[in-house]
């Protein structure tokens, strides 16, 4: 019988329950066989627990499975399982958790019954010493949002102690990466010095690099020489941005400006410096006959730095052969007049000087409605032509084109498209 009572002041109650415990003579001792002696094991190490069945696991016990938990204060609590349910049959294979103690005690337990033993003796769980060498190296990134150091071989990941000094008071965190480099953040003009450690296989730490400190500062440098370079992808253009980037700089934010219409068409666009292709080298897009400017400044995880001064002039390229016609020169006109239906309307555009040759391409939709004509061509020999499109149907029916030149030695680039022109 399991009777409790209350602390009840002035007259407690009490409860009871009765419980039946059948005993057998002829099955057990149920024993923790090991660990139990005075043992170490490694932290992340495979162990194997055993204990004696005698009989527990067939008839009258039946007890077919059981649970092994790991205390690490003698044996007075159990609060880590290590194996919530596995076969009784004396032998279990586990992972040492990191749960560092000297005074370790395992505890098998049946599964679905009452009973169950505890290792005899303490054992300890630890972290054996580890090999591997001080990583050399360290350092930080130019924009010092960047811990780097070298690489230890056969580390399997470094652990970064860091003192971080703000107005005369000095806090410590501890940081875990897989790689050589660690993103860390602080205030401008914070004193940090940070060590470094690899982590060994059994999750030991190596010996410690030698001290590096410096001051945090907010990201600094600009970029210089902002210039551009027409390229043509094939059915539009666009600019590579040349500039001289801060050194180790690999990351920016643009704004991009509309000279032309003396408005900000992006701001704080985000780009990747490559290093290709000339001295910057991002690509970016714009739309035809438009004067752009644009400027940069450095973006990293711990801020971003002051704009650097505004690109030259980005100008328009003129009409080529190569290019075509400037997008803004390209015209329509209603066939039939300013209103009422219409099956046919005619293009235009300026001749360009040695054309022998133009070919036209146009797309006829309805921007209520979605529903589009096929893409069409037509190649005249002079710089104006008409589109018979037949009868349309409703209402909200637009065309936009675009014209590639061919000067006798084959086709250039197509053009950047048209507005979109109103049909009806």
């Amino acid at each position: 019988r399991f009777t409790v009572r209350d602390n009840h002041a002035g007259g407690g109650n009490n409860r009871s329950d009765d419980l039946v415990v059948t005993v057998s003579g002829t099955t057990g001792p149920f024993a923790v066989t090991a660990p139990n002696t005075a043992v170490s094991w490694p932290v992340g190490s495979t162990q194997t627990v055993t204990w004696s069945v005698n009989g527990t696991n067939g008839a009258p016990v039946n007890c077919a499975s059981v649970a092994i938990l790991l205390s690490t204060d003698g044996g007075n609590t159990f609060p880590i399982t290590l194996v919530a349910n596995t076969s009784n049959d004396g032998s279990e294979t586990i992972t040492v958790p990191n749960h560092q103690s000297t005074q370790c005690r395992i505890r098998v337990q049946a599964v679905g019954n009452i009973f169950f033993d505890i290792s005899n003796v303490n054992f300890t769980i630890n972290v054996p010493p580890c090999a591997l060498p001080a990583p050399t190296g360290v350092g930080t990134a130019s924009d010092v949002s960047q811990l780097t150091w070298n690489a230890v071989s056969g580390a399997t990941a470094y652990v970064v102690v860091i003192n971080t000094t703000q107005n005369g008071v000095t806090t410590t965190t501890t940081h875990n990466t897989p790689t050589n480099s660690l993103t860390f953040c602080a205030q401008p003009g914070d004193q940090i010095s940070y060590q470094v450690y690899a982590v060994c296989s059994n999750q030991g730490l190596g010996t410690a690099s030698s001290p590096y400190s410096y001051t945090f500062a907010a990201p600094s440098g600009v970029a210089t020489n902002l210039t551009g370079t027409i390229h043509w992808p094939g059915s539009y253009y666009g600019y590579y941005l040349n500039f001289t980037p801060v050194p180790g700089v690999t990351s920016y934010l643009m704004d991009w400006f509309n000279v032309s219409t003396n408005t900000m068409v992006t701001t704080n666009y985000p780009i990747t410096y490559t290093g290709t292709n000339g001295s910057g080298n991002f690509f970016y897009y714009f739309s035809a006959g438009y004067t752009y400017k644009y400027r940069l400044r450095i973006n990293n995880p711990c801020g971003t730095g002051t704009y650097s001064a505004w690109s030259v002039d980005l100008l328009p390229p003129g009409a080529t052969c190569s290019s075509g016609p400037i997008a803004s020169t390209l015209t329509q006109s209603r066939g039939c007049g300013s209103s009422g239906p219409c099956s046919y309307t005619n293009l235009s555009w300026p001749a360009i000087s040695g054309a022998t040759q133009y070919q036209v391409e146009y797309l006829i939709y309805n921007a209520s409605t979605g529903q589009s004509l096929p893409t069409s061509y037509t190649s005249p020999t002079t710089p104006y032509t008409s589109v018979y499109y037949g009868t349309l149907s409703g209402t909200g029916w637009y065309i936009r084109y675009r014209v590639r030149v061919n000067c006798g030695s084959g086709y250039g680039n197509y053009s950047a498209w048209s507005s979109n022109f109103f049909l009806q």
